[in-house]
């Protein structure tokens, strides 16, 4: 975390040095430091009022699932956006919704 603030300080874009790869035990924290690292950018790039969506996979015993993975991005979406939207629950049907709510959302804002 404290090279991404260096970085940040000094103007660097992290984006361009190297991937960033962030690891360690469970519940050591790189949940927390990854978020803090889009925060970070997010700030600096004056991105505060648009949506920024991640995910952490094993964040818990359940992010791996595609399918909720993609319900709740769609969720995120809908309740930012104010949408009046009802989500289907199979996969096929939720990556048409995705679609159409990506598409939706960049036309409105």
């Amino acid at each position: 975390l404290q090279h991404c603030i260096d970085s940040n300080e000094e103007g660097d874009d992290l984006y361009e040095t190297a991937p960033l790869i962030v690891h360690g035990r469970s519940g050591s924290g790189v949940s927390c430091v990854l978020s803090n690292v889009v925060d970070l950018y997010r700030d600096r790039l004056d991105l505060r009022k648009d949506v920024v969506m991640y995910h952490f996979v094993k964040a818990s015993t359940r992010s791996s699932n595609v399918r909720l993975l993609l319900g709740r991005l769609c969720a995120t979406i809908i309740q930012r956006f104010d949408f009046t939207f009802v989500l289907p629950q199979d996969f096929p049907s939720l990556t048409t919704a995705f679609k159409l709510l990506i598409d939706h959302a960049t036309k409105t804002r």
